[in-house]
């Protein structure tokens, strides 16, 4: 099976200016992508985002020796996961960033799919 794919973001309007809210990836030459969108407070958009995908590019990484592509799904989302908290737990906000995650995977013919938040 052969992908094609092509990424594109619009920015959100946040008062008098514009914020990246959404971001979307992909990793292993467009095998498995990842979108992720930042929730709560704007300022941590970003922040929360880019911790989500750095978990998950690190739990593909670990897995590349495993061949249930259902598996490296729920590792890799499982690192974005404790990336995310671990992002958290160095913030002084009240209120903490959390974002959502939708993570897919081409793998023999196949498409699975995980999503979380």
């Amino acid at each position: 099976m052969r992908s094609d794919a092509h990424i594109s973001v619009t920015r959100a309007d946040v008062r008098m200016g514009q914020l990246t809210r959404h971001v979307a990836e992909k990793f292993e030459g467009g095998r498995a992508y990842a979108v992720t969108t930042g929730l709560g407070l704007p300022r941590t958009w970003c922040l929360s985002t880019a911790a989500v995908l750095a978990g998950f590019e690190k739990g593909l990484a670990e897995t590349t020796n495993v061949t249930d592509a259902s598996q490296r799904l729920r590792t890799a989302t499982s690192e974005a996961r404790a990336a995310l908290a671990t992002t958290c737990d160095n913030l002084v906000e009240r209120v903490l960033p959390d974002a959502t995650l939708v993570a897919l995977m081409l793998s023999e013919g196949s498409l699975h799919v995980m999503s979380a938040g």
